[in-house]
């Protein structure tokens, strides 16, 4: 049996190619791309690390799984980011994964709130590396930095888990600009 064609009217006809040596085509196609990927609903991290006694973490939504043999996540990281150089150097790094109550803590951590400390919350612990993680929340992984590669104005960098943990409740959700509650099953 054949697989199933479209016909020519489902085809979807450009009215044009875009030229990305313009400026203005590479404008709108930036735009349109983010507007985009605003549709894509994406649970909320904190990602961590611990570099010569200093805490530093931000806010990620580009986190996922890769592996479970060995146990491995990603995570995508400006690289403009002090979060994401000290992974690099430290070779470790915590993943919270927020629950349904924490958006005061993603936006912390996304740099939207002007706090003096984000590391304010008293539920931080460790699990393995020393990488700080969020105590009861939906989850946290513990990683070690195993390779990575930079992509533009990130680097997607692969964990392999060296500790984890979970519990049942609510999970923070991101989507179409604004953050979202999930309530538990």
């Amino acid at each position: 049996m054949s697989p199933p064609t479209l016909a020519a009217a489902a085809v979807p006809q450009f009215a044009g190619v875009i030229d990305f040596a313009r400026p203005a085509d590479r404008e709108a196609l930036g735009r349109d791309f983010k507007a985009s990927m605003r549709r894509l609903a994406a649970g909320v991290c904190v990602i961590t690390t611990v570099e010569e006694g200093r805490l530093l973490g931000c806010t990620a939504t580009a986190v996922t799984s890769v592996s479970a043999d060995p146990p491995t996540l990603l995570v995508c990281l400006n690289q403009s980011s002090k979060t994401h150089a000290a992974v690099i150097r430290a070779g470790f790094f915590g993943v919270s994964v927020l629950s349904g109550s924490d958006e005061q803590i993603a936006r912390d951590f996304a740099g939207m709130n002007a706090v003096p400390d984000r590391f304010w919350d008293d539920g931080w612990t460790t699990l393995h590396s020393g990488a700080p993680v969020l105590s009861n929340r939906a989850a946290a992984f513990d990683c070690r930095v195993s390779t990575s590669t930079s992509v533009a104005s990130h680097t997607v960098i692969f964990g392999e888990v060296v500790a984890s943990r979970q519990q049942a409740g609510s999970l923070l959700v991101y989507a179409g600009a604004r953050f979202i509650q999930v309530p538990a099953q």
